[in-house]
This record gives structure tokens, sequence and C-alpha cells, in this order.
């Protein structure tokens, strides 16, 4: 929980449920996410039904699992577009990239995990066409590794 004191707990409680969702690859249930949370179903319900209503998660009809929404990758896009550190960088990776004639990519580490922000596309004919912007633990990616 929150150490701040301006802190909403309901608002604590749903990221909390986002950051639960973001770290499983899976889907997970209501019963599940109650648990590991450790709050009622009657709020993790209520939680979900919200975060549904504004498309920061998805329920699995089929299996009433649920996992991350296309909203949170939208404002993700977002927050990475107004990075001054993509228009900074810009120019050197654009160099780096007619040097090697390698794909060249823009990460930021957060924690344990890399922030992919920008990627620029080798020319050659034959690529390996590594993970799109987005995010990925240390351990399962070469410019993770870096960090290691």
């Amino acid at each position: 929980m929150s150490t701040n004191p301006y802190a909403l707990g309901t608002l604590v409680n749903a990221f909390r449920l986002l950051d639960l969702l973001a770290e499983t690859e899976h889907e997970l249930r209501l019963s599940d996410l109650s648990k590991q949370l450790d709050l009622p179903k009657a709020t993790t319900y209520r939680l979900l039904a919200t975060l549904k209503e504004y498309g920061y998660v998805r329920q699995n009809e089929q299996t009433t699992g649920y996992t991350l929404g296309l909203r949170l990758w939208e404002l993700g896009r977002r927050a990475v577009d107004r990075l001054e550190l993509r228009s900074v960088a810009r120019p050197w990776l654009e160099q780096l990239l007619v040097d090697t004639e390698e794909t060249v990519m823009l990460v930021i580490l957060d924690g344990m995990l890399l922030v992919y922000v920008e990627k620029l596309d080798t020319p050659q004919p034959i690529q390996i066409n590594p993970r799109s912007l987005g995010i990925a633990p240390l351990h399962a990616s070469a410019s993770g590794k870096l960090f290691l």
C-alpha cells in the first residue's frame, strides 16, 4: 500500500491490479486477482468493471479471464511520443543505422525492465525483427543483457 497520505485507496488498488495484470503473461480470473491483491471479490470486480469500461482491461468472454486493454498501450505510446529524448537521439540513431546497416533501437532502463522508445529498421533484405516498441524484462533481450 502507498505511504503517501494523499493517495486515494481505490486508485492505488486500481494501479496494483494493472501492475499485476502487466506482470502476468496469461489471463487472470476474478478470484485469482482478488486473492493476489488481498482484496474482497466485490471490490476487485468493481475495479475491473470500471477499468474495462474505459478500455484499460479486457475480458475474455469465453474464459472470463482478464488481461490488459489496448487503452494502456495507447497512453504509453502517447507518453513515449512526448519524450524529448527521441528527438535528441534521432540523429545519432540515424547515423548508427547508416554506419552499421543493422536495426537500431533506443531503450530506457526502468528498474529491471527495458522500455523500447524508438526503432529504426535495417535496410538489409533479410532481417530479424526484434520486439516492436514496448516493454521487456532485462534478461529477455540483447539490449537488456547489456545492463545485467
